[in-house]
Parts: structure tokens; sequence; C-alpha cells
């Protein structure tokens, strides 16, 4: 649950790889664990919540995988059984026991921090305004009622967390995963508590400075998707422009004529941010990021057919909401040079608000903790081998923040995924998950480097 890379929708199933479907529903009385911890460790008064995990048995004397989920908001839960978990991180397994760390204040973690549901208008083009009256009116019941503090929603937080796991445990030391945010949790972990890390492969990793991207960096993505995928679309120069001017001329079409989109009973009204919004998620998963000319293409003939559809679902029909999830997407936004930089950019640029919504806006209405800002510097990470593995055109995981810290560090190797976002080119090829798997577990287990530094996924627009 992250703006709207991540924050609209928790595992959308048509823009983010999802976990497997199954019939059988996870037991929390029957799978998780729970650790006792502060919910504010650095306040003596801090009442004690407590964090839920899964310990899955696996080889016999391997070293344990702690496992990460993005997000923030993403749960054990969302695999729908113990199967379907155990079934997604097999080849962990065969390294060793894998432990499933729930994000504090989410899933079954207590307290969960859910509020009830956003409901923006359908009636009228979405205005950046509309998700803060209804943010306004939800957030402080919702805090109040929780009685959450919510400064102990930082990363910081979670990283100890999972310590207090390993030590619960008996685990002299362990093995990290995660992606996207559980990559930054991971990292956080590795800065409090290093000397406990075997090794490490972190994925899609945001450095922590970025949490707040910038529009300008989505919309030199933008531009390099076009410059990719334009072979496909019948010219072989000039595609970044060519998209850039077809987003134009269609964000121009409907600033003045919003449109009216009939889905079953329900007639939406879409304007600009609505089509930021909707570009913003399609960034995420390679198909629909190669797939922008044509989408552009269609509504630039008077098509909105498809784009109705995935509005009702994944923003106007009801939004999830957890305080929790906002907190630490906040605690990460707190550098007011950085938001500085994005007020001015955003304005001008062709993504505007559509990639953060509600952020950072959401920001002041939490009161949340901060992350330090000796947390910045992503060379502190002492002598822990740690495999990055990074999609060329993902706009929220910038393998250039990572290329020449990676190149002076034999701790350290980058794993790039050529023409793919931030789902690692899963939306496209049938092979590339099983393949990430075995590059994982064959590090983790034997400190196996892969054979190769990049990986290219073709471009196919079939």
């Amino acid at each position: 649950m992250r703006s709207p890379f991540v924050a609209l929708v928790v595992c959308p199933a048509a823009l983010a790889l999802g976990p497997s479907d199954t019939t059988t529903e996870i037991q929390p009385q029957d799978a998780f664990e729970y650790v006792a911890v502060p919910e504010v460790r650095q306040d003596p008064k801090s009442r004690t919540i407590e964090v839920a995990y899964v310990h899955m048995k696996g080889k016999a004397g391997g070293v344990p995988t702690f496992v990460f989920f993005g997000g923030p908001g993403e749960s054990a839960l969302d695999f729908g059984s113990l199967e379907a978990l155990r079934a997604s991180h097999a080849e962990l397994l065969d390294v060793g026991d894998v432990v499933f760390v729930e994000q504090r204040g989410v899933g079954a973690s207590r307290p969960n921090l859910d509020c009830e549901p956003v409901h923006l208008p359908l009636d009228r083009p979405l205005q950046r305004a509309d998700f803060m009256a209804a943010y306004e009116r939800i957030l402080p019941d919702c805090i109040e009622a929780a009685g959450a503090d919510m400064r102990g929603y930082t990363t910081v937080e979670i990283a100890d967390d999972a310590e207090a796991i390993r030590r619960a445990l008996g685990s002299e030391r362990i093995n990290l995963v995660g992606g996207s945010y559980g990559a930054q949790q991971a990292y956080y972990y590795i800065r409090r508590h290093g000397d406990r890390v075997n090794r490490a492969v972190l994925s899609q990793f945001l450095t922590p400075h970025a949490a707040l991207v910038l529009p300008s960096t989505i919309d030199d993505y933008i531009h390099q998707i076009g410059e990719r995928v334009g072979p496909a679309y019948g010219f072989d120069v000039g595609g970044g422009e060519r998209l850039e001017a077809l987003m134009q001329s269609v964000y121009a079409e409907v600033d003045a004529r919003p449109v009216e989109i009939q889905v079953g009973d329900a007639t939406l009204v879409a304007g600009r941010t609505d089509l930021e919004i909707l570009t913003a998620l399609a960034l995420r998963r390679t198909h629909e990021s190669w797939s922008l000319p044509a989408l552009f293409g269609q509504m630039n003939e008077g098509e909105f057919g498809s784009v109705g559809p995935a509005m009702l679902q994944f923003y106007r029909g009801g939004l999830p909401v957890n305080a929790a999830v906002l907190a630490l997407d906040s605690a990460a936004m707190t550098d007011r040079e950085r938001r500085a930089q994005f007020a001015a950019e955003v304005g001008e640029s062709l993504s505007g608000h559509g990639a953060h919504l509600p952020f950072p806006d959401v920001c002041e209405h939490l009161e949340p903790g901060h992350v330090p800002e000796t947390y910045l510097d992503i060379e502190a990470l002492g002598d822990v081998p740690i495999l990055f593995i990074q999609g060329e055109l993902d706009a929220r995981a910038r393998d250039e923040d990572l290329s020449a810290l990676v190149s002076n560090d034999e701790n350290m190797r980058l794993l790039l995924i050529k023409n793919v976002t931030h789902d690692l080119g899963r939306s496209v090829s049938d092979t590339i998950d099983a393949e990430l798997r075995a590059i994982t577990s064959g590090f983790l287990a034997g400190g196996e480097w892969p054979a190769v530094s990049e990986i290219e996924v073709p471009v196919s627009l079939k």
C-alpha cells in the first residue's frame, strides 16, 4: 500500500504479481506467532504491541531466511493459505527455515490499523483535494480508536522488530530477502544489526533518500519506455518524444473536456489526475508500461473503455486505508529539501501528482516518526554480501543509484534485468521468476554470485 506505485492498492491482481489463488484461508491462530515489542522504543512510557510472524521449517542445518514483504502493507495473509505461502518460497525452504515478518500495524500484527475505505467521487474528475478531504475525515478517528502512537511506525522500528524475532527464535545469523519496500526493511536491518546477517538479496530497492520519487525521474522513465518500445510500434527513432506528445495531447483534451465512462450501472467522470494515477500504476508492471503508447493512442481516438474499470477497481470503488502504512511512508518523507524539490517540479511534469497521492499531503495529518538522516547514506553497509536485483526501467528503484556503489564494493553485486519495470519482467516472461528464484537461493545457500550481470527480457507486444 504505497502511493500509487503501491499505495493505492494492496497486491492488485491486474497490475502487480500477486500470490497464488487458493481456496483455503490462513488461520492466524494456527499460522502466526507473536513477539511483544514497544510501540515507540525511544519512549519509556510506550505501550506494548505485538508483531506477527510465520516460522516455516526448511532444510535442517541451514541458515534461516527472514522474508520482508513489500508495500508497505503486504502480508502473509495475502497468500490465502499456508500452502500457497510455502509454494511461493519453496527454493528458500531448500536453504533453511523461512521466517515471514509481518509489518507492525498490518495484517496479523496487533493492533491492525486498518481504517474504513476511502470512497472518492464518481461524478466529477478526481482532484488532489478529494483525497485529502477523505483522509482528513477518516484518519483521526481511526488512529484514536486504535490508541496508536504513529511515531512508532517507521522502517527503523520494523528492523528492530525483526531483531526481536531473531532473538526469540535463537538464530545466531540469518539471511535476508526483500523486494520493493521489503528491500528497504532488509536494508535497515543490515544498518542496525548487520553483524547478524549472513547474506541478503534486495530487489527493486529504493534508496532511502528517494522515498519521495521526483516527478522528473518518473518523466525520464516514461521517455525511456517510449524509446525502448518504439520499434515495436513501427518507429525506430523518437519513441520517447512521441509517447510524451501523445500523453500531453490526451491530458489536454481531458483537462478541457472530462470524459464520461460507463462501467456497468456506474457513470465515472475521468480527468487528468485519473490518467496520471493509472499511468503510475501501469509503470509498476512491464507489460502495462510497454503498452502505454497503445493505451494513450486509443484514448487519443476517444476510446476510454478500458480506463473506467481500472479506475473503479483500484481507487474509485473504495480505496483501502491503513494508518500504519501511511505512517511508514510518511516517516521517510520528512526531508524538507526533497519535498521542496518535489513541489517545484510537480506542476510542470508529465506525471504530476499521480505517482504519489495521497503523499506527501497526508503526512501532515499523521504526526509520524522520522528516519534518521544518518541512514540515507547507503555506503555504510559493512561487509554483508548483498545481491541487488533491479529492473532497468523501474522508476521507483533506479539502478544508477547503486551502480557506482556496487562497482566499488567487493561484497555487492547488481543484477540488472533489462527492459523491465518494478515487477522485474514477471508480467511478460514465463521464465524470469523461476530464474530469479534459483539465483536467490543459490546465492543464499552457497554465496554463488550470478554468472551474469544482466538478463535481457526482449520487448514484445504479444
